[in-house]
């Protein structure tokens, strides 16, 4: 192939992307996939790109030039994914400041990208390349991975801290605690976190050679081979911490094959990029003795150089007065021979091939040699490596693992099947031991202590009968326990009633829709407890209309009364004038979190307020798709995601809150609802969504409000039948007269 070039670059980089496709593929076995696992499965998935990038630059020689400035921007899609994995491992402490982060890594990216685009079309045009391009992007890469080490320490002190406080609520962190738990972390995942915080010094170190190669003060090929070699053992410290941190359960057999893996491509690698250097040297020998041979026919001045004296491999030999090839108005090369007549016709472009040069009496000869052929040369050893390679991969992956199911899985599984029995209460349980290592150790270890627990048993029965006697008075104490939680289960179902009773009370009644100037609203909510989660209702202060939904996370009493907050919150933000939707949003959040904080509690809610006049409804917050249906039968979705954020969650929102204007004409119908209505569910699981509700409101917009509320509430429960409602059910039609 003379597009191809395998070289000793393409040997260590194909190891990594056989590493990274490996774990990629790995890791999406893995069945209910956490958070953290789902960002490192898009940081292996970025990182197949990059080593493919780095495949294909070193690889293809046409393609080189193009690639070589994307090969410093490809981790930083890496990064990109890294840093969520950081934050969310094993749980998000910042959501806002990985938020932050994250378009702060899309933006760095962006620019790198179109850095490395800017130089590569100046390589391409041959123009002068700035040369402060590739430090400044592998500036940002080590930039990014500093900070990442502080995220991930950060995460673990946050762990530590936590699982410090559970056992001690008094504990406080301060300096010299906080360098305690930095040395010593508390809790498997605080020191997971610091594992793959030092584990991240390693692509630091590899930034500094990036660096002392781009400044020239590292050679070409070990700098190559210690980066490949950096970015092997990098993978294999955060792949063995992963595996023995990871959310989701794992197994020794592919910790061993994951182990065995690395280490043969490793050393495979090394072995290529210690051999690849060999092939090129046998090479350049075999021309040098062409070379030689081409030398000594002019210096006896062979009469004429024909393919019958000259060396097969020889492809064409040009000639040059010594004193005019050193001149800037030199003359093109004389053709002294050719082996192919497109270059005797004067089309030599030296390019397409490899060429030595030497002097002989005042005159400069060229000698070019095919550069197909030292493709297929080069290529020819080095496949049997690539070959090698992907043969040790395949026996890792495939005979590796029966190897150590027979030695080492199968004795744990059965030791496994042993202690199963012993729960189940068979204590005569005896595992054969298969072999005398560790895990035979443990097994006669296991079997000796069934046999102790079966003699404690046979002298049970007068501790037995002794317990007897204890259990009867502790039924006794049961009974009279029992007595008291009825009475007290009594009193919470008429807290529940009462709460019930008061949701119901404060809800919009039909007289006060009625008055409602322009309007037509008819509303209805059902709550899937005795106390619901859902919030609707219509207020009319001094000639201003305000509309409010929403959903509070969960239902029951808990909901019930933050239902009840929200109503009595909205109502005096109304009656003390607050106007601008932005504020009153804000201010309703502020006094909604300091509640729930209170409360001890995890509640929110999403809201939406919408503010009617003049045939104008603004609407503002966050909750479900407001619905418009228009009365030519038109529907319009708004999503309201961009116009707000859940209440309660953080303690200023304002930042987040925006409005939409929705213009009403006449005959107009807007629709709000709660989440229990697209998400209800008939016998057969599916939902009754969004497409339904909307098409049963265009279809029956020329009633009115109330006709299309009933028309909707009969057509869900048509929809239902015989399932259990999960959800409170809360429905709000509005038409414009």
């Amino acid at each position: 192939m003379t597009w191809l070039l395998l070289t000793q670059n393409s040997v260590c980089t194909l190891c990594q992307l056989i590493l990274v496709i490996v774990l990629t593929l790995g890791s999406l076995q893995l069945k209910n996939k956490s958070r953290p696992t789902k960002f490192l499965i898009g940081a292996t998935s970025s990182s197949i790109l990059m080593f493919s990038i780095f495949f294909v630059a070193n690889s293809v020689p046409a393609l080189f030039v193009y690639l070589d400035a994307f090969q410093f921007v490809a981790p930083l899609l890496c990064l990109l994914f890294l840093f969520q994995f950081a934050y969310n491992f094993p749980q998000n402490f910042r959501p806002r400041e990985s938020r932050a982060v994250w378009i702060l890594s899309v933006l760095g990216l962006v620019i790198s990208f179109l850095m490395a685009s800017w130089q590569t079309v100046d390589r391409v045009q041959n123009s002068p390349i700035p040369v402060f391009v590739l430090p400044i992007i592998v500036g940002v890469i080590v930039i990014q991975f500093i900070w990442l080490i502080l995220v991930l320490i950060r995460q673990s002190i946050e762990l530590s801290f936590l699982a410090l406080r559970l056992e001690r609520p008094e504990y406080r962190g301060n300096l010299n605690n906080i360098l305690a738990v930095i040395i010593r972390p508390i809790g498997r995942a605080a020191s997971a976190a610091r594992a793959f915080a030092f584990g991240l010094l390693i692509p630091i170190f590899l930034s500094g050679l990036v660096f002392m190669f781009l400044t020239g003060s590292l050679n070409y090929d070990f700098f190559i081979f210690l980066l490949n070699l950096g970015l092997l053992l990098f993978l294999f410290v955060f792949t063995i911490v992963y595996s023995n941190n990871a959310p989701e359960p794992t197994t020794v057999t592919v910790k061993l094959v994951i182990s065995a893996l690395i280490t043969v491509l490793a050393i495979l690698g090394t072995v290529g990029f210690i051999v690849s250097p060999l092939y090129q040297a046998d090479y350049q020998r075999y021309r040098l003795l062409d070379l030689n041979q081409v030398e000594r026919l002019i210096l006896l001045n062979s009469p004429s150089l024909t393919s019958a004296n000259l060396p097969t491999s020889v492809i064409f030999i040009t000639t040059q007065l010594e004193s005019s090839a050193t001149s800037n108005n030199s003359p093109k090369p004389v053709i002294l021979y050719s082996r192919q007549p497109e270059i005797s016709g004067g089309n030599l472009n030296p390019d397409n091939y490899l060429y030595y040069e030497f002097t002989a009496t005042a005159t400069r000869y060229r000698v070019g040699f095919s550069q197909s052929e030292y493709f297929d040369f080069i290529n020819q050893r080095t496949s049997l490596l690539i070959y090698l390679i992907l043969g040790s991969c395949v026996v890792v992956l495939i005979i590796f693992p029966f190897f150590f199911r027979y030695n080492l899985v199968q004795p744990l599984n059965s030791l496994l099947a042993g202690v199963k029995e012993v729960n189940a209460g068979k204590l005569n349980t005896q595992v054969a031991v298969l072999f005398q290592d560790e895990i035979g150790f443990l097994t006669e270890s296991f079997n000796k202590m069934t046999l102790e627990l079966k003699d404690y048993t046979q002298n049970l029965e007068g501790l037995v009968q002794q317990r007897t006697f204890e259990l009867e008075e502790a039924n006794h104490e049961i009974g009279n326990l029992n007595q008291r939680l009825e009475a007290e289960n009594l009193r919470m179902k008429a807290e529940l009633e009462i709460t019930r009773r008061l949701q119901q009370m404060i809800l919009p009644k039909e007289n006060e829709l009625s008055q409602i100037d322009g309007l037509d609203i008819a509303g209805y909510m059902e709550p899937a407890d005795e106390v619901g989660g859902d919030y609707y209702d219509v207020l009319k202060l001094d000639g201003r209309v305000k509309i409010g939904i929403g959903d509070i996370t969960g239902h029951g009493l808990e909901s019930g009364v933050l239902m009840i907050m929200v109503q009595t919150a909205v109502r005096a933000l109304l009656s003390a004038k607050v106007t601008d939707p932005t504020a009153f949003l804000a201010a309703l959040n502020r006094t909604i979190y300091d509640n729930v904080r209170r409360m001890d509690s995890e509640k929110s809610l999403s809201l939406a307020l919408l503010d009617y006049r003049d045939g104008q409804l603004i609407l503002s917050g966050q909750h479900e798709e407001t619905i418009v249906v228009r009365q030519n039968g038109q529907v319009e979705m708004i999503d309201t995601i961009d116009l707000g954020f859940p209440i309660g969650l953080e303690e200023d929102i304002s930042s987040f809150i925006a409005q939409k204007i929705i213009s009403l004409n006449s005959g107009d119908v807007v629709i709000l609802y709660s989440d229990g209505i697209p998400e209800a569910q008939n016998p057969e699981d599916e939902f009754y969504g969004l497409d339904r509700l909307s098409q049963l409101s265009s279809s029956h917009r020329q009633h009115s409000a109330a006709e299309i509320q009933q028309a909707i509430i009969q057509n869900l429960r048509e929809f239902i039948s015989t399932q259990k409602v999960y959800d409170d059910i809360s429905l709000l039609v509005i038409k414009k007269n």
